[in-house]
Order: C-alpha cells, then structure tokens, then sequence
C-alpha cells in the first residue's frame, strides 16, 4: 500500500537494521540518533510523541504538521545517521534494510494508548529487560486503563505496520479514505475468491 501523507493524523514509523544487524552499537549512538530525529523533526514540522530504539531498529510516533513532514523528517535522519555510522565505523553502504514503514493512528486516546503499550512491551519480548525499564524509549502518549494489551493486540498494530494500513476504529478507516482517496485497509493475500457458476 502507499504510504499516507496527511497533515494531523499521527503515524507509527519503523525502520530495521540490514540482515537485520545492529544499527545502535553503544549508547552514543543512540543519542545520535535521538539527536539527529529531534532536529530533522523541528526542521520539517513533526512533533515526536513517542520513540523506541532497540539495537537493531527503531520505531516512532510522529505528528505531521505539513503533508510531506513524515517523510521530509525520515529521510534527513536516516541520510545523517548513515554518514555518522559510516564515518564512526569505517564502514560503507545502507544501514537501513529498506524504506521505513508507517502506519496512520486513529488521534484518541484509546487507539494511542495501544500504542504506546505496544512501544512499551517490545523490549521485554525481545529481552531487554522489564516493562518501562528500557532506557531508549520515551512517550508523551496517554496511558488509559491497565498495563498490557488485548489478546491479539500486538500482531494487529504489527499487521498494520507492515502493510501500510491504518490503525483505528471502521469511521477512522472510512474518513481516512475518503480524505486521501487511498484504501486504508489491507487486502487478504491470495487470489480473489470465485463465486461458483450456475
């Protein structure tokens, strides 16, 4: 699916490491990169309200102030971080294994929420520690009702991630596509069923 381009509707944002390998090797290089997203961010006009970066990737939730703020922001900060990690470790090429993924958020509280608990448990099913013990991540989204998600919750913001969809209830969906002119849902994988003759 394309990617949305819409000015005040809040994305998740994803980017992974090639073959998956480390982009962060030490904690000044994750400062770097908070350094580098923050000013590509006020450069662009994307408020940063939430951000995790694991060592080999990194995701955000950002506010575009302007139709073009997401991707004017990503490609600046993955363009700067590369020559940082280039130039630190001698190295040359990609960093990133592909163009970073997005998926539009539903701006309530429920939905955002979601969000951020899903930020907030992705270090600990990867084994970085306790819920809200990871250092790299930071969030200014609300926090509604108790810790965890809903059984399922997880792999339907992956689903949503990884497909460009939006995530948010069916009139969000709606509205989103009536506003972009775009399909904000994923279509199933495989062939279109075939009504039987006769």
């Amino acid at each position: 699916m394309r990617r949305f381009q819409v000015a005040g509707v809040p994305q998740l944002v994803s980017q992974r490491g090639h073959n998956r390998l480390p982009c962060f090797s030490d904690g000044a290089d994750f400062s770097r990169f908070n350094e580098v997203l923050r000013s590509s961010a006020e450069k662009y006009g994307c408020d940063i309200q939430a951000h995790l970066l694991l060592p080999d990737a990194y995701w955000a939730v950002l506010m575009p102030t302007e139709k073009h703020s997401i991707s004017k922001t990503l490609q600046l900060t993955g363009r700067l971080f590369v020559q940082y990690t280039n130039k630190k470790y001698r190295r040359e090429g990609t960093l990133w294994a592909e163009r970073y993924r997005a998926c539009p958020i539903e701006p309530t509280a429920t939905y955002l929420a979601s969000i951020n608990r899903y930020l907030d448990v992705l270090p600990v099913n990867r084994g970085y520690g306790a819920s809200g013990k990871w250092p790299w991540m930071a969030s200014s989204l609300p926090m509604v009702g108790t810790k965890g998600l809903p059984s399922g919750e997880i792999e339907t913001i992956d689903r949503a991630l990884q497909s460009g969809a939006a995530y948010g209830s069916p009139e969000f969906v709606l509205d989103l596509e009536k506003q972009t002119g775009q399909r904000a849902v994923a279509r199933r994988r495989g062939r279109p069923s075939v009504s039987p003759i006769g």
